[in-house]
């Protein structure tokens, strides 16, 4: 599974509102912005590509 379906179909209800970085099928950092996400994600993990994605603040019912 890749992180865009890892994103897709894990429960990230925890984390609604919220931008999250996604690697290896983890959430390894999560804020209030993109960029205090991406300024955690460049500290703690140099040269990860990891998948940056806003939780919704509700959950999005497709029909």
């Amino acid at each position: 599974m890749n992180n865009y379906e890892y994103y897709a179909k894990a429960d990230l209800s925890k984390y609604q509102g919220k931008w999250v970085a996604i690697y290896n099928n983890n959430v390894i950092a999560f804020g209030k912005s993109f960029k205090e996400v991406a300024e955690k994600v460049d500290k703690k993990f140099p040269g990860v590509r990891a998948l940056f994605a806003r939780v919704p603040d509700q959950a999005i019912h497709v029909l």
